[in-house]
């Protein structure tokens, strides 16, 4: 029993002395800083942690698009990474397509920073600065989602199809607070006020303190960010695919469309459940009535049977496959859930527009 216990002890011994040499040797190999970060070939920081390099950006006040919390899901934070080159995770490969791979995009909540970086940005996202907004009014349009009207500085301008970062308090995010991205939907002529529509998500961190905002308050939001750009050609024709809240961005458009080319053709496809789900409807009928080559086609997936309801039936990608007759040069902007878009694809394809004319924003 001795022999036994003493055995036991050695042993325990052993892997406690085991720990300590790894936990030593961990600390005395993992790299040190301080690191240098260059951006753009201009811009150096100093990193004296390591930490992930999304993390880094935020501290010195650089605000690279994240709506995930830096949970690698939302595919947004894209730096490209001159030097030195790292392989991507498994995770990256998911939102990065291989041409951008090859030239060394990252997501930066993916990349440890752990010696000298030098990277590459946007230079809107070098510009992007935390600014103020007060609520004007929340309205709920459609069940579950509200029209959010802001006031924000007069300085404050974007491009149509373009989105901001809204800061969510968080007390469970070291900072005290987390990013989330929701597109414009204002009219980008219009200077001093900031429109958004936002769908509740049971649980969802952005979504239920946004709908919880009453006129008077206030917040921080950051960006416009975002590379859809409408083509000011008139010859060239535009196709709109919206699902649900994904109409957003899409009545930026239109907006932007009218008073820069209102004599585009124009065909915009909508799709909801049921009418109730409808929302902004009117405004988009009047707006297509002003215009001779504009189109504004509704299809409601789910309306009960019976009803007074006469347009398409079906899921959207059926209604544009059925009644969308493309003009050439011609440019596409989709907007919704992911199987909306993966089911377009195919349509788009067969009509023969390039991939180079499609936009798409997935959610």
């Amino acid at each position: 029993m001795t022999t036994l216990l003493l055995s036991l002890l050695v042993f325990l011994l052993l892997m406690e002395l085991l720990v300590v040499a790894i936990l030593v040797a961990r600390r005395l190999l993992q790299p040190r800083g301080p690191f240098t970060l260059r951006i753009n070939g201009s811009r150096e920081l100093r990193i004296d942690e390591v930490d992930t390099l999304l993390n880094h950006l935020y501290a010195q006040g650089v605000f690279i698009p994240s709506s995930c919390g830096g949970q690698g899901t939302c595919g947004l934070c894209r730096v490209q990474i001159e030097s030195p080159r790292q392989p991507c995770t498994p995770v990256e490969e998911e939102h990065l397509p291989a041409d951008q791979r090859a030239v060394g995009f990252r997501l930066a909540c993916a990349v440890k920073v752990q010696t000298d970086l030098e990277i590459r940005v946007p230079e809107e996202i070098l510009d992007a600065r935390e600014l103020a907004a007060t609520v004007i009014s929340n309205t709920l349009v459609a069940p579950g989602i509200t029209h959010l009207r802001l006031a924000v500085p007069d300085g404050f301008s974007f491009h149509a199809g373009q989105y901001i970062q809204i800061r969510i308090p968080d007390d469970r995010s070291p900072r005290g607070f987390e990013f989330r991205a929701y597109s414009i939907a204002s009219d980008p002529t219009v200077r001093g006020t900031l429109e958004l529509a936002i769908k509740l998500i049971p649980g969802g961190l952005g979504s239920t303190w946004l709908h919880a905002r009453k006129p008077g308050d206030d917040l921080i939001f950051t960006g416009a960010y975002g590379e859809w750009r409408l083509d000011p050609d008139p010859a060239t024709a535009i196709l709109l695919v919206g699902g649900g809240v994904g109409l957003t961005p899409l009545r930026a458009i239109l907006y932007a469309v009218a008073a820069a080319c209102p004599d585009k053709p124009v065909h915009f496809f909508y799709g909801a459940r049921t009418r109730e789900d409808l929302f902004w409807t009117a405004e988009f009928e009047a707006l297509a009535a002003r215009f001779p080559r504009w189109r504004f086609t509704l299809a409601l997936s789910h309306e009960p049977a019976g009803s007074a309801w006469d347009g398409p039936r079906g899921f959207v990608h059926e209604a544009v496959a059925a009644d969308w007759e493309p003009s050439f040069p011609a440019q596409a902007f989709l907007c919704g859930p992911p199987p909306m878009i993966e089911a377009l694809s195919p349509v788009l394809e067969d009509k023969g527009v390039p991939a180079s004319g499609i936009f798409t924003d997935a959610f």
